[in-house]
């Protein structure tokens, strides 16, 4: 009886360290959360972050008619495992991931340049039997725009809907495949990091999104009413962990499936030099042709015929059909 009785309170301690957020992360006791090096979320300094050229990742989304959304005080959301998947390619292989779940923390873990969003997305990926980058988080952040239109993966989520806790609602035509298809191909800064919930697991390969997307006054509203701007949650501090530090780690910028200018640049300008390249070709190539012919022509006249001018002492420049 005793065992079970510890069973039960271990087991609570690893929900309420989970669901604590009254110090945003900075008491709770798995060992990792304390002690780990390489932790997330971070702090992404853009002065110091690399081009990555050889690694990159793409989203798929799926097309769900129903999804189920939960909340259960400090977490929102979608487990619903045909949502979408992710493929990680690089030189040395490609990975392919499965879904685990979306949720949402407002306002931001992480910052860009020490600057904080009002919320951020992370939908995580797993990739089963492995022993090293066992998960890959996809991270999408959104800025306050008092003007900006109603954001329809947002609106179609409806998480305003969903007002007591524990609680559940069936949500319906998600647009999981287009607002994976606008996260797929953009430029993200990626780092080697952990889940940001205990254990606090370092073996996540992250992907935040460089682009923000917008967020009106009444949908950012959805989510501020449950975290940041509640005074009965954590005083308000909002469900977003404290940043961790980045060590020796590195910082890197992909491009995705995404061409940057630079790149296309390259491109057009590697064509355009081929392009010149057959042009100059094809001059000497018809004037080999005209002048073999023309010499063919004029053998009547005498082979040193000095009417040619073609082989006078001066010296012209030597004959490229030579």
């Amino acid at each position: 009886m005793k065992v079970i009785a510890f069973l039960l309170l271990s087991l609570l301690v690893t929900v309420n360290a989970v669901t604590r957020y009254t110090n945003n992360g900075a008491d709770w006791t798995d060992a990792l959360c304390q002690n780990g090096t390489r932790q997330s979320p971070i702090n992404i300094d853009t002065k110091y972050t690399s081009i990555l050229t050889d690694k990159s990742v793409s989203i798929d989304g799926m097309n769900v008619a129903t999804v189920t959304l939960s909340y259960d005080a400090s977490h929102l959301q979608i487990t619903d495992d045909f949502v979408a998947s992710a493929t990680l390619r690089s030189d040395e292989d490609e990975r392919e991931y499965t879904f685990v779940n979306t949720h949402f923390h407002a306002p931001s873990e992480h910052t860009v340049d020490g600057v904080q969003a009002d919320l951020e997305s992370h939908t995580v990926f797993a990739r089963q039997g492995r022993t090293y980058a066992d998960y890959l988080v996809l991270g999408v952040m959104w800025v306050h725009d008092n003007d900006a239109k109603n954001d329809s993966y947002l609106a179609a989520i409806n998480a305003g809907g969903l007002t007591t806790t524990p609680s559940t609602q069936s949500i319906s035509n998600v647009p999981f495949k287009d607002f994976y298809g606008w996260a797929s191909p953009k430029e993200k800064y990626t780092y080697i990091g952990s889940l940001t919930t205990p254990n606090c697991t370092e073996n996540v390969e992250w992907f935040v999104v460089k682009e923000t997307r917008k967020i009106n006054s009444a949908q950012l509203s959805e989510y501020t009413s449950k975290w940041a701007g509640n005074s009965g949650f954590a005083s308000g501090k909002g469900n977003n962990r404290i940043l961790r530090p980045l060590g020796a780690r590195q910082v890197y910028l992909t491009h995705g499936e995404k061409i940057d200018k630079w790149e296309l640049a390259s491109i057009i300008l590697v064509c355009l030099l081929g392009l010149l390249s057959a042009i100059l070709s094809g001059m000497i190539f018809y004037q080999c042709v005209y002048k073999k012919n023309k010499n063919q022509s004029n053998k009547g006249y005498g082979r040193n015929s000095e009417a040619q001018g073609l082989h006078n002492e001066g010296g012209q420049a030597s004959n490229p059909c030579a």
